[in-house]
């Protein structure tokens, strides 16, 4: 991995200039595909760049009745890019304001929090300990993980993070994800709730991988190993509840 570290000249993958840059993902170790010498030159490149199709773009935008910003959010690009790209297209775009799902609720102040009353605190504490669970403080007041990192923690998978970041960045996930939208048309294939049907104040849906992520490297951009949940449905595959194992592979 100390090569990877090591800057080399390259060409601007744009305008040809000659620059200094690190051939590697420090992160992942492999060869980044595209330099660019500036951000103009980035975004000369990204705009022939486009992840999805026309015919895609028109299956989300127009069927699917998703947004710039839903379809930019699945593909990880902005979502003004998106509709940029629409434009040039030519696919008929609706007005500002037109999807009622995005307007903000009668009443709804932005950045306002709310705290938790004590009469709530010691309820959800009771429930955790009527169902078995361990309190989350020690005597001293201090959270049961407070300085436990690394091999120490539970929620510890191998050390995954930054590839788990780089992976979830690359083209190679975005376009499995537009294949899993278009293959399970929108839909949460475990309670069959209809994207295009949802409030998106509330509700998101989640590409879910059914053998883990971790231990099958190989797997991870297929599209026989993902499906489509709404968020739901997600945290219930990877709770308790789901005894059967609905979704979860090896």
């Amino acid at each position: 991995m100390e090569q990877c570290n090591i800057k080399r000249e390259v060409g601007c993958s744009e305008c040809g200039s000659l620059i200094m840059r690190r051939p590697n993902n420090p992160n992942t170790g492999k060869p980044i595909k595209a330099f660019f010498c500036s951000t103009k030159c980035k975004g000369e490149h990204q705009k022939r760049a486009r992840l999805i199709t026309k015919e895609q773009a028109e299956q989300m935008y127009l069927r699917d009745g998703m947004s710039a910003v839903d379809i930019g959010r699945l593909i990880g690009r902005d979502a003004k890019s998106v509709w940029n790209w629409m434009k040039d297209w030519g696919i008929p775009m609706r007005p500002r304001g037109a999807d009622e799902r995005q307007h903000f609720s009668k009443g709804h102040t932005m950045n306002v929090g709310m705290k938790m009353p004590d009469s709530q605190r010691a309820a959800i504490s009771a429930a955790r300990k009527a169902d078995g669970s361990k309190s989350l403080f020690l005597p001293n007041g201090d959270h049961v993980l407070k300085g436990r990192k690394g091999k120490d923690h539970p929620s510890w998978k191998g050390g995954v993070t930054p590839l788990r970041n780089a992976f979830y960045a690359s083209d190679e996930w975005r376009a499995a994800c537009v294949v899993v939208w278009q293959r399970d048309d929108a839909i949460c294939q475990n309670c069959g709730l209809d994207h295009r049907t949802i409030d998106r104040r509330v509700r998101r849906f989640h590409v879910h991988h059914i053998n883990s992520f971790a231990a099958f490297a190989d797997l991870r951009a297929d599209p026989e190993n993902l499906v489509l949940l709404c968020d739901v449905c997600h945290r219930w595959v990877h709770s308790r509840a789901n005894a059967d194992k609905k979704f979860i592979g090896r």
